[in-house]
């Protein structure tokens, strides 16, 4: 007998993965995650992963993410794409969360518009990073303690607090009245970028088809399953491939990935994954010359890409969902103390502060071009004036090209003030001179750009739908507001406010 059993703990113990530990991080979601294991997300777990030792670490969302970003849990369960910039996603989401409600008594005052928060003490959990979808206010207060915080807000300690309708106690449902902060979104688990996250990631998409199929899905969710929105889920999604310059090609053993950029990542996040019948696969367009040979692609497309009347004849465009301050020209030499730049008057100079020796080649300026991009139609006439011998090729990364101009290879870049004030700290201590180029647009609109066929037009549709719920909101103004210099800022408002929001505007 004692030999069966050695042999039976044998087998079982040779088999993959089993008796393997995960570590799985959450907060304590009532009803979905609790720290004795139970709740609607664990036990679903439990079903994807029956061959593993889950160990759940329930604490707060703040420190279930920190461990997450300090690789001391597998998976984290319930984040936005946006709250990790290192992580793996799996094809299917976890949940559709509620929206994000701000709780008041209506006998004592009104909310209209998110800048009614400004004048308003407002109180969340601590963990939750609500500041992100709110106006900027000193009257915010942090609680451990969701009961606390409706106590608080009963007792008129706090104008407002901010939660998800379900956590609202049934003695409350009568007395508050609420306003959305943020749409319902999708939730996800995440897993750690490497091979294991890998495994597990694809796990969790096969295992999650098979639940649905044989109805224990439903089951498990029971009255939260339509909600869920997981019954229409399409886990077979149209493959939409996106070339982009704005990524981190991240590379670590047997994995390559992906991803955009976080400021770019952010904007997007909050409007592409609520488009579930399509699945977007990163590409790096090194060469935006070559564009054209994609116009007749049925599932191709750009982004964030200027519109032009040259590529608007040949691609379809999404409505606006990016805003930058106008290009300007930069250069490591002082030009000058005009405040705008004429681009061909000035490369018809020499350059300023040298020797006169030089030959004509070494005392003429160059300026650097990205091939085949757009700087918006209006500089684009200038530089078409611009002699060869001057114009110098570079790649579309921005950080290689401020590393080129630092170690002068060209002495003027064209780029955006946001990007240009986040990577040139990184490249060089010395001071960069900034100029307005004259006749230059003052603000530049990014804009999806797609091969024209029924599945773009399709999916640009979709997603001017989904931009449309995400524009009110302060998150979509805010996650923009992240890139901008603080000097630059009151103008970025005041440009945003002309493009996105003619009623509700921000300040």
């Amino acid at each position: 007998m004692k030999l069966i059993t050695v042999f039976l703990f044998l087998i079982l113990a040779s088999a993959p993965g089993y008796g393997e530990n995960i570590s799985v991080g959450a907060d304590e979601w009532q009803g979905y995650s609790h720290s004795d294991g139970s709740g609607i997300y664990f036990e679903l777990l439990r079903k994807i992963y029956p061959e593993y030792r889950l160990d759940y670490k329930v604490s707060s969302f703040n420190r279930a993410l920190k461990k997450f970003k300090q690789n001391k849990l597998d998976i984290i369960v319930g984040v936005y794409k946006e709250d990790l910039e290192r992580a793996l996603f799996p094809n299917w989401y976890l949940d559709t969360e509620y929206p994000v409600m701000a709780f008041y008594d209506p006998k004592l005052l009104t909310i209209r518009h998110l800048n009614d928060f400004k004048q308003l003490s407002t109180s969340w959990l601590r963990g939750y990073a609500f500041n992100r979808y709110l106006p900027e206010s000193e009257n915010t207060y942090l609680i451990d303690d969701i009961n606390l915080g409706f106590k608080m807000l009963a007792n008129q300690r706090i104008d407002t607090f901010i939660d998800y309708s379900y956590n609202l106690p049934e003695k409350y449902r009568q007395q508050f009245s609420s306003f959305e902060i943020l749409p319902s979104r999708r939730i996800y688990i995440a897993f750690q970028r490497n091979q294991h996250g890998k495994k597990l990631a694809r796990q969790f998409d096969r295992k999650m088809a098979q639940l649905r199929r044989s109805g224990e899905l439903a089951k498990l969710f029971a009255s939260e399953y339509q909600r869920s929105g997981l019954a229409g889920f399409n886990p077979d999604k149209s493959e939409i491939i996106i070339y982009t310059d704005e990524v981190n090609v991240l590379k670590e053993a047997k994995l390559e990935q992906l991803t955009l950029e976080p400021s770019l990542n952010r904007i997007l996040n909050l409007t592409l994954d609520s488009l579930d019948n399509y699945r977007f696969t990163y590409k790096v367009m090194h060469d935006f010359s070559r564009i054209y040979q994609y116009q007749h692609k049925e599932n191709v497309c750009f982004i964030d890409m200027i519109k032009t009347r040259q590529r608007q004849a040949h691609f379809a465009f999404s409505e606006p969902f990016s805003l930058y301050l106008g290009l300007h020209l930069y250069s490591k030499i002082p030009l000058g103390d005009k405040e705008a730049i004429d681009l061909p008057q000035l490369l018809s100079s020499k350059k300023p502060n040298k020797e006169p020796d030089k030959s004509a080649n070494e005392t003429q300026l160059r300026l650097a071009k990205i091939s085949g991009r757009s700087y918006g139609e209006r500089i684009d006439r200038q530089l078409d004036l611009i002699a060869p011998r001057q114009s110098y090729t570079i790649p579309v990364d921005t950080k290689t090209a401020l590393k080129q101009l630092d170690n002068g290879r060209f002495d003027l870049l064209i780029e955006y003030p946001s990007e240009v004030d986040f990577y040139w700290p990184q490249v060089s201590r010395e001071k960069i001179h900034s100029y307005a180029i004259t006749g230059a647009d003052s603000y530049v609109l990014g804009h999806i750009m797609c091969a024209k066929s029924a599945t773009t037009a399709q999916l640009i549709n979709d997603f001017n739908t989904s931009l449309k719920q995400r524009i009110p909101t302060q998150a979509f103004y805010k996650t923009q507001l992240q890139g901008v210099a603080e000097a630059n800022k009151s103008e970025f408002t005041r440009y945003f406010n002309q493009v996105f929001h003619n009623n509700h505007q921000v300040q």
